[in-house]
């Protein structure tokens, strides 16, 4: 299941979870191609690995919540980009991708690190 990020509490919600088990954040244009393709990939990943307690997803739609977009660029360090996913565990960005670096390859091999 791919949880929406809607607040800055709910990031630090998903922030707090990344100490259990790794979290990856998508932050999501809902007006871009590129964005939907990424969308997709995110969305087979989660069909392939349907065992979600080794790993959480969430997406921010950088449109409704640009905010939360700016917070998660700030608090990580990592220049803002659409599509972009990074994964955190124990509250760091410990991977990151954007654009047509995001894959299920690429996915699975940040999530076996």
């Amino acid at each position: 299941m791919i949880h929406r990020v809607d607040s800055v509490d709910e990031f630090k919600h998903m922030l707090d979870e990344s100490v259990k088990h790794p979290v990856f954040i998508l932050k999501h244009s809902s007006a871009c191609p590129v964005s939907a393709c990424a969308y997709q990939v995110v969305s087979n990943f989660m069909l392939n690995n349907n065992d979600y307690s080794d790993f959480s997803f969430a997406v921010v739609i950088i449109q409704d919540h640009r905010a939360v977009s700016n917070f998660i660029a700030e608090f990580s360090g990592i220049k803002h980009e659409s599509p972009q996913v990074l994964l955190f565990k124990d509250k760091k960005v410990i991977w990151n991708a954007d654009h047509h670096g995001i894959s299920l390859d690429s996915l699975s091999g940040a999530l076996n690190k």
